[in-house]
């Protein structure tokens, strides 16, 4: 409307949370669906693992089509368009050099970040930063007092959930 607009620290500080939560939701469920895809690509080629040497050959024999490719991986090796599209992406020197126990430890990799990001999303109330205590501020360095402050939160030196008790 062309008007100031007054805001309280509390209004600030509200703000800055959502905007905070909103990221870090955004980016665990970001790792989560990119981890997901992952490793049901490894999965496919893991459950193809014995065909390693057709699916070399279909990539081959393709020239490039890389649409030709997805639909022959899909038709005469059995994966999914996803997992097709995986390994059709995937260069020749790193498919045949992935083995059976690498993919294992991979699959169990991104199974681990897929674990540790759900658990970070449902805990994701619990990681909201407070002003951090004196002790975090040094005397002595060459940052003004908010810039200190800022990489304590920025780093999460201190997490503490904020209730709107806090401001009464």
């Amino acid at each position: 409307n062309g008007y100031p607009v007054y805001v309280t620290v509390k209004d600030i500080v509200e703000q800055w949370y959502k905007i905070r939560f909103d990221s870090k939701r955004r980016k665990h469920t970001s790792n989560i669906s990119d981890s997901v895809n992952r490793k049901h690509v490894y999965e496919g080629i893991l459950s193809a693992y014995p065909k390693i040497e057709d699916i070399i050959k279909i990539i081959r024999s393709s020239k490039g089509d890389r649409d030709a490719i997805i639909t022959e991986l899909k038709d005469k090796i059995g994966l999914t368009k996803v997992q097709a599209k995986g390994i059709a992406d995937m260069s020749l020197i790193s498919l045949s050099g992935l083995g059976k126990q690498e993919l294992e430890n991979r699959i169990a990799s991104l199974g681990d970040i897929i674990n540790e990001n759900e658990y970070a999303l449902t805990h994701i109330d619990d990681i909201i930063i407070s002003i951090p205590p004196p002790t975090v501020i040094e005397e002595n360095s060459s940052n003004t007092y908010c810039e200190q402050l800022y990489n304590a939160v920025e780093n999460e030196v201190v997490e503490q959930k904020l209730t709107n008790n806090d401001w009464k």
